[in-house]
């Protein structure tokens, strides 16, 4: 009899099918991105303003909040006679910010687009990989499973942030610190209301994570679960609490854990509670 697996499914999945779906190919999206006021492409932008996409979605955390209001803030004429020349600054700043926003959410949809384009032109590898019974978390928006693979009986998947038909999440994990561009101790609105609006940007980049949906898929189909399976994800933290709360509802035997270039290291392994369970083995056996 078959041990029943949960496989866990991140983006070197994507990548192992040559599918375009890594950092660069991201970057180069949004190096095809304009924004608001500005001559830059958003990729450009984005590394002015301190955004390392080597951490992908972490790198949003340190985007410098300080250089975006100091860049694009427009002082308030307070002796004007037109409310305009007042509130004309948070205007801009909100069309800024909310263009900034945007370029990122649109280079996604289109780096996920692309790669839903080239599934077309490829082919199941193999045919054995999951069995009946076993249980799937994709971290990838694309449909790469249910196109490449003919789903045995009783196998769910379940896409944790999201597919290339709907709203998808990514951001970054939660700060302790807080964003850099203080409120104004003299209480002045219109100054303020800029700084709120840099300051809601960077509040909506931060990822908004689906634990209740995770915990009631996990409880309705792994309950008889054995193992878990991890494919082509880096077990970075700013997925940590999903696999921590994985640990604690499906309690596996062992935790099987795809490499590439030592990658996750055995030292970013070692956060993990269920680190004894850790069974690294050769990504690129996978798909032979």
């Amino acid at each position: 009899m078959n041990r029943k697996r949960l496989y866990i499914i991140g983006n070197g999945f994507d990548c192992m099918y040559g599918l375009p779906t890594k950092v660069s190919d991201f970057e180069r999206h949004l190096s095809e991105k304009q924004v608001y006021n500005e001559i830059d492409d958003a990729n450009e932008i984005l590394n002015n303003y301190e955004v390392d996409w080597c951490e992908f979605e972490e790198g949003l955390s340190n985007i410098n909040t300080e250089e975006i209001y100091s860049r694009n803030v427009q002082y308030p004429d307070y002796l004007s006679n037109h409310e305009s020349d007042r509130d004309g600054g948070i205007l801009n700043m909100q069309m800024y910010t909310d263009s900034l926003e945007e370029s990122v959410r649109e280079a996604l949809d289109d780096m996920i687009q692309e790669a839903e384009s080239e599934l077309d032109e490829k082919v199941c590898i193999t045919k054995s990989l999951f069995n009946e019974g076993d249980q799937i978390v994709s971290f990838n928006y694309t449909s790469t499973i249910e196109r490449l693979y003919d789903l045995p009986d009783g196998t769910n998947i379940i896409h944790i942030h999201g597919n290339s038909g709907g709203d998808k999440i990514f951001g970054y994990k939660e700060q302790l610190k807080q964003p850099s561009v203080m409120l104004s101790s003299e209480e002045d609105y219109y100054v303020d209301k800029r700084k709120e609006v840099v300051n809601s940007m960077y509040k909506r980049l931060q990822k908004n994570y689906k634990y209740k949906e995770l915990k009631d898929f996990l409880e309705k189909n792994c309950q008889e679960v054995d193992d878990v399976v991890v494919i082509g994800h880096s077990m970075a933290n700013v997925d940590s609490e999903y696999m921590e709360m994985i640990e604690s509802v499906v309690k596996p035997k062992k935790w099987y854990i795809s490499q590439y270039n030592q990658e996750p290291s055995e030292n970013s392994l070692s956060e993990y509670s269920f680190v004894d369970k850790i069974c690294p083995f050769d990504s690129r056996n996978v798909l032979k």
